[in-house]
């Protein structure tokens, strides 16, 4: 019979039925704190588990090699499962570098060592040479300033292993902008070049003490300018495909002058 029907039917409850009743729900009652307390032990333990397991995933290095199927082994510091940190990989090919990593990529200084035996070492930005750094090329030319995608470009000097030292401004590799040219036999070149040519306004003092200030074009001496020899003869005007041709004038060492047009270093016509 329903307890709460007794009651009203009969009032009070007998002791029994009241005892079973009380006991019922004192049990009920530790059933349910112990469930809740089951429960909050989980989420406790989940918490935990959770907690760990980011801390595990966020510890900052761990060491060891690693080795990937294309036969490229890693060994060094790693984060998230990526390179990160300091480490040395050994490609497949025998390049190998040594430096700085981020998010599997080389980032900030380090050294590579190619297969062909040229070494670079200095700055990276995601796995390009870029910033400043030394390229010691395996013929024997060095080269040491600014990168931009692989490529030399920005200020740089270039020591070839013949002798010549191009000291200036690059692009794509090239000599672009200003720069100085010391050549192998003692020349030198001061001014513009475009694509590794002299090209524009420049200087050339030759080995043997002659001087052309003027204007160049792929290499050679053309458009206005002046020609000092050593002998002390002096031509100012126009030159044509590196040879004195056009209108101008030669004044020679005994002060004579000559005026007129020229062709191949040779006076055609005089001015009149």
């Amino acid at each position: 019979m329903d307890i709460d029907a007794w009651e009203k039917s009969h009032g009070e409850a007998p002791a029994p039925f009241k005892t079973e009743e009380k006991s019922g729900r004192d049990n009920s009652s530790k059933q349910s704190l112990a469930g809740k307390k089951a429960v909050i032990a989980v989420i406790a333990a989940v918490v935990v588990f959770m907690g760990l397991a980011a801390a595990a995933v966020s510890m900052v290095k761990s060491g060891g090699a690693i080795t990937h199927n294309n036969g490229d082994v890693y060994e060094g510091e790693t984060e998230n499962g990526k390179r990160n940190g300091y480490g040395t990989m050994t490609y497949a090919d025998g390049s190998v570098y040594t430096g700085q990593w981020e998010n599997d990529l080389k980032n900030g200084k380090g050294t590579l060592v190619y297969a062909s035996g040229d070494v670079y070492e200095g700055e990276w930005e995601n796995n390009s040479i870029s910033g400043y750094g030394t390229m010691t090329y395996a013929d024997g030319d060095v080269y040491e300033g600014s990168w931009v995608n692989n490529y030399r470009s920005g200020s740089g000097t270039m020591t070839y292993a013949g002798g010549s030292v191009y000291d200036g401004s690059w692009l794509l590799n090239g000599y672009n902008g200003y720069g100085i040219m010391t050549y192998e036999n003692g020349e030198v070149y001061l001014g513009n070049w475009k694509d590794s040519q002299r090209s524009g306004q420049g200087t050339m003092t030759y080995k043997n003490g002659d001087i052309y200030e003027g204007e160049w074009d792929d290499n050679l001496k053309d458009g206005t300018g002046k020609y000092t020899f050593s002998t002390g003869i002096v031509y100012e005007s126009e030159f044509k495909e590196d040879s004195i041709t056009g209108q101008g004038t030669m004044t020679y060492a005994d002060g004579t002058v000559e005026t007129g047009t020229w062709l191949d270093g040779e006076l055609v016509s005089a001015a009149g």
